[in-house]
C-alpha cells in the first residue's frame, strides 16, 4: 500500500541515520558518509515540524510557520544538484529565508 503522502515518508534506514547522527554519534566518521541520508534527515526534521504545529495555538502556529518555512527551504536545497543553482538560490535568499 502506498504511503498517503510519499513526499513526507521517512524510511527505517532514514530514521536509523538520524539516530546515529543526531542522538548517538559514538565517534567521528571514519569515512565520508554524506549521501541521500542528509536529505532524509532534513525531511525528517521538516516533517516533525509540520506535525508539531498541530499542538500549538493559532498565535504560536503563526510564529512556528517561520521555522517550518526555513526547514522547507533547507530541504529544497538538499534536492539541488547543480552548484551554480545552489549558489544562486543562497545568494537570492530574502527575509524569512524565502528564495526570490
Amino acid at each position: 500500500m502506498a504511503h498517503p503522502n510519499p513526499g513526507l515518508f521517512v524510511s527505517l534506514k532514514d530514521i536509523l541515520y538520524a539516530l546515529n547522527h543526531v542522538f548517538l554519534p559514538p565517534k567521528l566518521p571514519q569515512e565520508d558518509d554524506a549521501n541521500a541520508s542528509d536529505a532524509a534527515l532534513c525531511r525528517l526534521v521538516y516533517t516533525a515540524s509540520c506535525k508539531f504545529t498541530t499542538f500549538l495555538s493559532q498565535a504560536q502556529q503563526q510564529q512556528w510557520s517561520i521555522i517550518s518555512q526555513m526547514l522547507k527551504t533547507l530541504l529544497g536545497t538538499t534536492q539541488v544538484f547543480d552548484k551554480d543553482v545552489l549558489v544562486k538560490n543562497i545568494l537570492c535568499l530574502g527575509n524569512g529565508g524565502q528564495f526570490c
